[in-house]
């Protein structure tokens, strides 16, 4: 958990920087790395407090540059740096009025992943997705050197077989739609006020890169992958806007077929490096281990591995 003393230093420099005062808090979520509260100011009017550790430390930059390309995101108030440590004020849109629905995510991901990158940010191109799970396989190392997901066996055979087959399937990755991506973009990143109007939250996983990914994670990866009812939202994205090509097979494979097997993929690795790194902790190996070796499973059946 990120220390109190911390939290209560960004929260001081934030409403300094602000010229704001602060009435009472009350918190929304806390997560490891990572904490949201609403603030109620002196005089009115209330914020979001957003705080994270690393690798969380660069929403403050992907908030900005969604509102410099027009795509809707809460508005960032201030944003401060310290100790390896992000906070961030920004507005506060209330509580959604109803649980977003695929028609919501049709209205903003045309535009979303039309929008260009931003230069300096993450990239997943074809080559990043090409080193996927060789990343996945030093980081499982990099855990067993440390005593931890020593019952690992079948995550390293399922990383072996997509290793076999990720120079041929990994093709058409740079294919349209390529641009800018949320990374996480399903129901609870979507914020549907009393008008119906979209506001994507939660950019910490932003990046540059493919945006079949993208709708590719509004299904999740906890159950069976649903192909027809993935067929039927890309189809919905190109009649929204999307780009047509995003029909088109790639790496040899229906293209909501390649989207699903490589999200899951990512999200292994995204699994594995954070527990490298220290961002889960070994009381979570257990259940992560699961979730690894489920998803990578997947994969391979996806990507006919």
């Amino acid at each position: 958990m990120i220390p109190t003393s911390v939290r209560n230093l960004l929260l001081e420099q934030l409403l300094a920087d602000s010229n704001l005062e602060l009435e009472h808090h009350e918190m929304m979520r806390v997560w490891r790395l990572s904490g949201v509260e609403r603030l109620h100011l002196a005089g009115g009017g209330s914020l979001v407090f957003k705080y994270a550790a690393r690798p969380f430390t660069t929403e403050h930059q992907w908030l900005s540059h969604a509102a410099a390309v027009g795509v809707s995101a809460p508005r960032l108030v201030a944003a401060t740096l310290r100790d390896d440590h992000l906070g961030m004020l920004i507005d506060d849109l209330g509580p959604p009025a109803r649980v977003a629905t695929v028609a919501d995510l049709l209205k903003i991901a045309p535009a979303l992943h039309s929008a260009p990158g931003r230069p300096a940010g993450g990239l997943l191109a074809t080559v990043d997705l090409a080193c996927l799970t060789q990343v996945g396989r030093q980081a499982l190392d990099a855990l067993r050197a440390q005593g931890r997901f020593a019952g690992a066996a079948g995550i390293s055979r399922s990383l072996a077989q997509l290793e076999r087959v990720t120079r041929r399937r990994v093709a058409g990755a740079n294919m349209p739609p390529f641009g800018l991506c949320h990374g996480e973009l399903h129901h609870s990143a979507l914020h549907i006020n009393q008008t119906g109007h979209v506001t994507v939250l939660d950019w910490a996983m932003a990046h540059t890169g493919p945006g079949l990914l993208d709708l590719a994670s509004w299904f999740g990866t906890r159950t069976v992958p649903d192909q027809p009812a993935a067929r039927r939202l890309l189809y919905g994205y190109v009649a929204a806007g999307g780009s047509a090509v995003g029909l088109a097979e790639r790496g040899g494979l229906a293209a909501e077929v390649w989207a699903m097997g490589w999200h899951r993929v990512r999200a292994a690795a995204w699994f594995l490096t954070g527990a490298a790194n220290g961002v889960h902790g070994p009381e979570t190996d257990i259940a992560h281990a699961a979730i690894v070796n489920r998803q990578l499973i997947t994969a391979a059946g996806l990507l006919d591995a």
